[in-house]
């Protein structure tokens, strides 16, 4: 798996962390040249566009996941790291570290794929060509460190909206996955 590493810092004051059109922002990748950027959005049509996500008004989702399929697009192709080679398969793994707060809300999941030879566009995340992973991280003052409870707890959520989740089934396999690591069995190797 490729692993793409895109750290963006912010240029200026940190006081007041919201999104504004004015900001520069700076992205780097490995030894590539910096790229600065600008996002076209302030932070109180951020929360306009945000609302239309909300279940209880379907009707504004179509809107709000336009808006935002649009807003991740175009930082995606501003930074210019991010490019799909038709050719190339294997599965790719962006990691985005940041130190600008007001990034974590950007739903960068929502963002299309460049345009395929048939003109077609796909969520990035969902191409169906190429596996492709995206997850976000913030920049330390030092390195990260880990203490894993000794007792784990797994959040098991689901969302019905209006169709029905079969959630019986995905709860008896997620159980039926994990029962091995829970209480494992003398001499079997599991995979």
């Amino acid at each position: 798996m490729k692993s793409l590493i895109i750290g963006i810092a912010r240029t200026g004051s940190v006081h007041n962390q919201v999104l504004n059109p004015d900001t520069r922002y700076l992205a780097m990748c490995g030894t590539a040249p910096e790229i600065t950027f600008t996002i076209n959005c302030g932070q109180n049509e951020f929360f306009k566009e945000m609302e239309g996500l909300r279940y209880d008004d379907p009707a504004a989702s179509p809107r709000g996941i336009s808006y935002f399929q649009e807003l991740a697009t175009t930082i995606f192709n501003d930074i210019k790291y991010v490019k799909i080679d038709k050719n190339d398969s294997e599965a790719l793994h962006i990691r985005f570290v940041t130190s600008p707060l007001e990034l974590a809300q950007i739903p960068f999941e929502f963002a299309l794929s460049p345009e395929d030879a048939a003109g077609q566009r796909f969520p990035l995340l969902a191409h169906p060509d190429r596996t492709i992973t995206l997850t976000r991280e913030v920049r330390q003052e030092s390195e990260a460190r880990y203490i894993w409870p000794h007792k784990p707890r797994i959040l098991f959520a689901w969302a019905q909206p209006t169709d029905s989740v079969p959630y019986e089934d995905h709860l008896r396999s997620l159980k039926t996955l994990l029962t091995p690591l829970a209480r494992p069995k003398e001499n079997v190797a599991y995979p």
